[in-house]
């Protein structure tokens, strides 16, 4: 058994050969970086192919664990999964302004969030685009992805970092990872044990848009310290009205770090590792429930069926999230993608960590000092909209947050010198109990919102 992966993943290593001729140039070739920095491993170290094949046997071996543990009723659990998400923004001033500044950063981020959470647990209006017959494998995660409120020093944090580039600084290409050491210009990583880094920055290749390496796929590669995700800038949030710009067409929904996200926890390209290209119907993605298909999607043909690799029902399963074909027509992951990926953070999985550290969600909570020297008068409170939120000393005052009950932060003001007084409008919130937090430098104060 060992001989013949062996051989087959040598076979894929030829193919990608074969068609690197062709890739070059191809700004569709290159969407994603997964696959190519898996196949330079494979073409140009002569031990990875046996220690890919052990990777992917590890992973196996966890999915059947996990299937086996979720087979038993009383194991099952309907419990929401918190994944706290940090973004790492490398960016020139010019780029940083192009996304509407440092608030408008933030608010891409809350967006990108709202994505992965909508996506990750199907609540996508527009999964009504899959085939009726993947109905049935439709897979929702249960996981739930948010900001951090603490660094790991234990600070106060709103959960985005930003550096600025030098002005001309052209980007990252691909199989880099430089913007993740500070001490070339990067931003470091936070434990990855306890929070799952993003970089946005600016990725200076040819329709490349990101990559991702989970916890136990990048010690594969020899960079554990690097796991994460990169992506571009203009795929970062989601576009919600026709003018708001910096978006790639195509990508502005927020999918690439859906996408992204799904090699995160495990998952391949719904057609393989083989390159884009190669047309051939030797590869799979490992998961039961994706019809096998020898190549990725770029158009999407709804509501048109594509034949797969064995003329099944439904076709090609070219709307899911692990395809090509882009934010208008990916809409789906399977229940055995889902049962990959929810392996990965179940107890004794490689991203376990992440769930288990929920202090990281939580504001500090050193304020003893601000409430003897700081009065905090919200008013009117009940509201039925706006509400004003006045200090009797803003002195290190740095933002103001509101969170839902779901502890989402939906909407934020930076302090702006020595302010005292900042005014919400909340009526295109949904009735119901909000959280104020006023972050300060030495903690945050918090107070209940009612919104009637």
């Amino acid at each position: 058994m060992l001989t013949t992966q062996l051989d087959f993943l040598m076979k894929k290593v030829l193919v990608a050969a074969a068609f690197a001729v062709a890739a070059i140039g191809n700004v569709n070739a290159q969407k994603c970086a997964h696959t190519d920095i898996l196949n330079s491993k494979l073409a140009n170290d002569p031990t990875f192919p046996a220690k890919y094949e052990q990777f992917q046997n590890d992973v196996n071996s966890r999915v059947t664990a996990y299937e086996k543990l979720t087979a038993n009723t009383a194991q099952k659990t309907t419990a929401t999964a918190t994944i706290p998400v940090v973004f790492h923004v490398v960016l020139t001033q010019a780029e940083i302004t192009s996304l509407g500044g440092t608030e408008g950063i933030y608010k891409r981020a809350i967006l990108q969030l709202d994505a992965l959470t909508r996506d990750f647990n199907g609540l996508n209006a527009d999964s009504t685009k899959m085939h009726a017959a993947f109905k049935s494998k439709f897979g929702k995660a249960n996981m739930y992805f948010t900001l951090p409120h603490r660094k790991p020093d234990g600070t106060g944090t709103l959960g985005v970092e930003i550096k600025v580039a030098p002005a001309g600084f052209a980007g990252y290409g691909k199989q880099t990872d430089s913007m993740k050491e500070s001490v070339i210009g990067g931003l470091d990583p936070w434990d990855p044990e306890k929070y799952l880094n993003v970089w946005v920055v600016n990725v200076n290749y040819p329709g490349l848009m990101g990559w991702g390496y989970s916890p136990d796929y990048a010690s594969l590669l020899g960079i554990p310290q690097f796991q994460g995700i990169v992506i571009d800038y203009q795929v970062f949030g989601q576009k919600k009205a026709p003018s708001v710009g910096g978006y790639i067409p195509g990508a502005d929904s927020g999918r690439t770090l859906v996408h992204e996200m799904g090699h995160f926890f495990n998952l391949w390209h719904i057609w393989g590792n083989t390159e884009v290209g190669s047309g051939v119907c030797t590869d799979d993605d490992g998961v039961s429930d994706t019809p096998q298909q020898e190549d990725g999607n770029y158009q999407c043909v709804f509501p048109n069926v594509r034949t797969n690799c064995h003329s099944q029902s439904g076709g090609e399963m070219y709307m899911n999230y692990m395809d090509y074909t882009g934010d208008h027509c990916t809409v789906m992951f399977t229940k055995g993608q889902v049962t990959r990926m929810l392996a990965q953070i179940t107890p004794g999985g490689p991203s376990d960590g992440l769930t288990k550290y929920p202090e990281v969600l939580q504001w500090p909570t050193a304020v003893a000092d601000i409430e003897r020297t700081t009065a905090v008068d919200v008013f009117p409170n009940p509201t039925n909209g706006m509400i004003n939120v006045s200090f009797s000393n803003a002195n290190g005052l740095q933002a103001i947050t509101i969170i839902n009950i779901m502890g989402q932060s939906i909407k934020q003001i930076n302090a702006s010198g020595n302010q005292s007084d900042y005014n919400f409008d909340l009526s295109d919130l949904a009735k119901g109990v909000y959280t104020l937090h006023c972050r300060f430098e030495e903690g945050t104060v918090t107070r209940k919102i009612v919104l009637q």
